[in-house]
């Protein structure tokens, strides 16, 4: 069974918007890691 084309845009649609966002997070963690501010709090760490 083939799966109609509509369909077939659609996962692929909502694959890259998965990878858009995951993308995004990951650089958001990254600029969370370079001021020294944890993702899950938000606190500015001293140390």
């Amino acid at each position: 069974m083939t799966k109609p084309m509509i369909g077939a845009e659609a996962d692929g649609a909502t694959c890259d918007l998965r990878n858009a966002t995951l993308f995004n997070f990951a650089a958001l963690c990254r600029v969370a890691e370079s001021t020294k501010i944890t993702p899950q709090t938000g606190v500015e760490e001293r140390k």
